[in-house]
């Protein structure tokens, strides 16, 4: 069931019968609402009217295009519309998709629609799109989590060859991870190399990561033990600490006793806590 407030789709089987005229019409305000109120459930009542007309092409590419290349890129409505670009599956509109890893996202909401759109188309095309973005400030971190998340040999193969491009102790680590999630044999090498000898552990764990792909892939690699012990003294908390959460948790609880009825924040408000920042650009994006 789906229920937006005041919206006139109440649930799935009334946008499925729905005219053209009356989606087009409540696209808009379900995307204001999301926008003004931060409610999530009018992107989802949104998300379903998209694939509504999408499945009877009433929603070309050149509409697309035109929102998710606006300026405002922190808009409700290019949210929405980045997500009908992965649903779409249309090769025209991947560069637009992918030149949005460049943008200083404010929202995390739409830098996560964005990912999610080019991993859903998932070809070779996106791959090439999404190479040069793994060399730039500010956008290696989503263009390489893009790659990492397309299962081709394109992709394995990118992430090999920058491995030995990329300069930034930042980027190679993320490319290392990368090379594990992918199940990369020929990467092993490279990621021991640099559990070795230093990366950005603040990061990630390389060696769980390392471990994890050797394993899998069934290498009896001569350090595995070494790994193993590494990463259990890494992940089995004490008995004192398991004490410590445990009074914190009760604390917390207990300061939750009293009940406190909190007023609903629109998206384009001040946030409550006092930055300045409207509140879908800072709390909101939560």
């Amino acid at each position: 069931m789906l229920d937006a407030t005041d919206g006139k789709f109440k649930s799935i089987t009334d946008i499925a019968n729905a005219y053209m005229e009356d989606l087009q019409e409540e696209l808009p305000l379900l995307i204001n609402q999301f926008d003004q109120e931060n409610d999530v459930t009018a992107s989802i009542v949104a998300k379903r009217i998209i694939d509504r007309m999408i499945q009877e092409e009433w929603l070309t590419e050149k509409d697309i295009l035109q929102v998710i290349q606006e300026k405002d890129n922190n808009s409700a409505s290019k949210i929405i519309y980045v997500y009908a670009a992965g649903e779409t599956n249309e090769p025209s509109l991947i560069p637009a998709l992918a030149s949005l890893l460049e943008v200083d996202f404010e929202d995390d909401m739409l830098a996560q629609e964005v990912i999610h759109a080019l991993i859903k188309i998932g070809s070779d095309e996106v791959v090439q799109a999404v190479k040069p973005y793994c060399f730039k400030d500010g956008a290696s971190f989503y263009a390489i989590d893009v790659i990492q998340n397309i299962k081709s040999s394109l992709a394995h193969d990118t992430l090999l060859s920058m491995f030995d491009e990329v300069e930034g102790p930042m980027e190679k680590t993320l490319i290392a991870s990368a090379l594990c999630t992918q199940l990369t044999v020929e990467g092993i090498p490279k990621v021991e190399y640099m559990v070795e000898n230093g990366y950005e552990e603040s990061m990630l764990e390389l060696d769980e990561d390392l471990y994890c792909c050797c394993v899998i892939n069934e290498i009896e690699h001569p350090k595995l033990p070494v790994w193993e012990e590494k990463i259990n003294s890494k992940t089995t908390p004490s008995d004192e600490e398991i004490f410590q959460q445990l009074q914190e948790y009760m604390q917390q609880y207990e300061n939750q006793n009293t009940p406190t009825k909190s007023k609903k924040v629109g998206r384009n408000e001040p946030c409550p806590c006092g930055s300045g920042k409207k509140y879908k650009k800072c709390c909101g994006t939560n």
